[in-house]
């Protein structure tokens, strides 16, 4: 409706609150809890920069506070399995520590009997129960010993306190668009500028239109200055000569070295 201004608070809010919930559900849900409870919400972060994009916003205020949602969308179900076991490593004693190991042995044999469900389905639901119970007691003493959050103080003042003078920091995103599919953009963050910049980069379709079938075929001369021209020509103005640059994937491009990429003189 054009009320970009109004969207963009109300929006905000939005995320504020469910950040205050995250803090304080977290620090009780197991494993598969936190998954659950993840997923419905997710979108919620990770809609922020196609809103952004969308309002032509892609350097205020706001572009930092969407740049928070994706640190934490991005980081949420792996580093929160890494907050546990590091206040486990850290504060915790020989009991914590065996119970953590015998969730990872229980989960991988639960995997194990998976491949043949039919035969071991009692003794998956039986494990599972187990791993339930034990990652409960787990996370109870967790919450009690040290804080699982913690991660969620990581946000854009702090990414850019990381770099250094000379450094840039890419950090890619993708979302679906209801006209293009899934569609690519990046954050640009270095240590001078007070907001970080969002660049708009090109669907995955212009990608698979390439006809790149096995990931090695990136780096062939035949296909590697197009995906330069979709990737890189679009954040080179942004990048000055000599920069070390930090990048951070997201689903395709886990499958592109940027790196290795040949230009046209021959070199990477």
């Amino acid at each position: 409706a054009g009320h970009i201004k109004d969207g963009c608070g109300y929006y905000t809010s939005a995320v504020t609150t469910l950040k205050e919930i995250i803090k304080k559900r977290l620090p009780y849900m197991n494993t598969a809890e936190r998954e659950g409870f993840w997923v419905p919400l997710s979108s919620l972060l990770t809609y922020m920069t196609p809103y952004v994009l969308k309002a032509e916003l892609n350097q205020t205020e706001y572009t930092r506070t969407c740049y928070d949602a994706l640190l934490l969308s991005k980081a949420f179900l792996l580093d929160s399995e890494r907050s546990v076991y590091a206040i486990i490593q850290r504060e915790g004693n020989g009991t914590d520590m065996q119970t953590y190991t015998n969730i990872a042995l229980l989960n991988n044999q639960i995997k194990k009997w998976e491949k043949n469900y039919t035969q071991y389905s009692d003794s998956i639901l039986v494990a599972s129960n187990r791993v339930a119970q034990l990652e409960s007691t787990l996370m109870k003493r967790c919450a009690s010993i040290g804080n699982i959050t913690s991660f969620m103080d990581v946000d854009y003042d702090a990414v850019k306190e990381a770099l250094g003078k000379n450094d840039v920091l890419l950090d890619f995103t993708d979302f679906v668009s209801e006209k293009d599919g899934r569609r690519y953009a990046t954050y640009i963050i270095d240590k001078e500028q007070k907001y970080p910049l969002l660049k708009p980069l090109f669907a995955e379709s212009q990608i698979d239109s390439l006809g790149i079938v096995r990931p090695d075929m990136f780096y062939d001369t035949d296909f590697a200055y197009d995906v330069i021209r979709l990737l890189w020509d679009p954040i080179k103005e942004h990048i000055t000569e000599g920069a070390t640059v930090y990048y951070v994937p997201s689903q395709m491009l886990f499958q592109i070295c940027l790196e290795s990429l040949p230009l046209e003189d021959g070199t990477l």
